[in-house]
């Protein structure tokens, strides 16, 4: 996984430096939303919340975001997490992004697109209920998801960095809160209503 990382950022550095308007971003997953039925939800042990709305899955996710224009990108992420039941969890994800709204050091933008999910398997916990989505490969559990999702929100606080802040749909049944701060290699484009250093 380590090997993956570096190699997927080497990757985004280079491609970066051939955009004219580019960013990386690093956040932080604290806890995740779960407003969806699931069979499995009387074994989850990282409940914040009695009825298991909010649920302790710790992470990190890697994100690089490339614009064709000043409302449109595209971006890739890269998370890894500890999920409800203890295990290792991965989630890569592709985006078609738009700007929802800019206005002065605040910017808000909604993306969609495809997301590969995998998982150490969760067979070997008792009283597992199978969820008939995933497919099984030796000791994991994966499924790849057609539409998932993010909305967020960011603060310029330099004209290279702002702190960003998203709800993103990278697991079947659940949301990730993230919270973290996003560098931009080019940020070029008019605006009337930016801050004076950008």
């Amino acid at each position: 996984m380590k090997k993956i990382i570096i190699t997927f950022v080497f990757i985004l550095l280079f491609i970066s430096g051939q955009a004219q308007k580019s960013n990386i971003s690093i956040k932080l997953i604290p806890f995740s939303y779960n407003p969806f039925n699931n069979p499995n939800y009387n074994l989850i042990n990282h409940k914040i919340t009695k009825d298991g709305l909010l649920t302790f899955e710790p992470g990190i996710q890697l994100g690089f975001e490339i614009f064709g224009n000043d409302y449109t990108s595209f971006k890739m992420t890269q998370s890894v997490q500890y999920d409800a039941m203890s295990k290792f969890m991965g989630a890569t994800q592709i985006m078609l992004r738009r700007r929802l709204l800019k206005k002065w050091k605040h910017s808000v933008y909604i993306g969609v697109g495809p997301v590969f999910y995998i998982r150490q398997s969760w067979f070997n916990i008792p009283g597992y209920k199978e969820e008939q989505y995933f497919h099984t490969a030796n000791s994991l559990q994966y499924y790849l998801m057609w539409l998932s999702g993010e909305l967020e929100y960011n603060f310029s606080i330099s004209k290279k960095s702002d702190l960003t802040a998203s709800l993103n749909h990278i697991a079947p049944r659940s949301f990730g809160f993230l919270i973290g701060y996003k560098y931009w290699f080019n940020r070029k484009g008019g605006c009337s209503t930016c801050p004076s250093y950008r």
